[in-house]
């Protein structure tokens, strides 16, 4: 350095500026673009949720043929790979993966809902370990094997509790007037997100 002109030194500090601002830059556009694709898919997945007052019926039930039926719906969004139909206590009733996709391990009822209360949707990320980890652009980066675990709870306006409720006593309860207000969760969906497919969706706008 001690034989470089002070131009060249110049020179020098502004190409490591510009190359740490199109690091950041770069580093900013993966996190959005990453971010919108999470957003986009759960987005869309309590949208599916919600379109399917069926769910609340075939939940009650227990008719294992009808649910994965229904969960084969969510494989719509690119990311989800796995689907489970579980009751309000947490016991599996029914279970599909994507075709070609690595199977991943389910959390159990515990892991997947941790601290949330009964009627939140949650959104949890483990690491190798079963341990709690993140669920931004850098965990994605440092675990795309690992999945997220999507978990929405399906509401219902009937007494669940009762035996022996007909598809019409499920309708009737929907379209009553307190329906609103007597919700009460009667299972969940779960959803397992791969990050390496949210990570590709957000590519193309990282290589512009």
């Amino acid at each position: 350095m001690k034989d470089l002109t002070i131009a060249a030194r110049i020179n020098i500090l502004f190409i490591v500026a510009a190359l740490l601002l199109v690091g950041l830059a770069t580093w900013y556009t993966a996190y959005r673009e990453y971010h919108i694709a999470l957003d986009q898919t759960l987005q869309a997945s309590a949208a599916r949720v919600l379109s399917r007052p069926d769910l609340q019926l075939e939940i009650y039930e227990r008719d294992r043929e009808a649910l994965e039926r229904v969960l084969g719906d969510f494989f719509e969004s690119p990311a989800v790979t796995l689907a489970i139909a579980r009751d309000s206590l947490g016991e599996v009733l029914a279970e599909r993966h994507r075709a070609a996709s690595p199977s991943a391990r389910s959390p159990s009822f515990k892991q997947l809902r941790q601290e949330l209360s009964a009627v939140d949707t949650g959104l949890v990320a483990l690491d190798r370990d079963g341990d709690s980890a993140g669920t931004g652009l850098w965990s994605a980066i440092a675990g795309t094997d690992l999945p997220l675990h999507l978990s929405i709870p399906v509401f219902t306006s009937a007494n669940a509790g009762q035996k022996g409720l007909k598809a019409i006593d499920f309708v009737d309860a929907l379209g009553g007037p307190t329906a609103n207000g007597s919700l009460r969760v009667i299972g969940y969906v779960q959803l397992g997100i791969e990050r390496a497919a949210l990570l590709q969706a957000a590519g193309p706008a990282v290589r512009r």
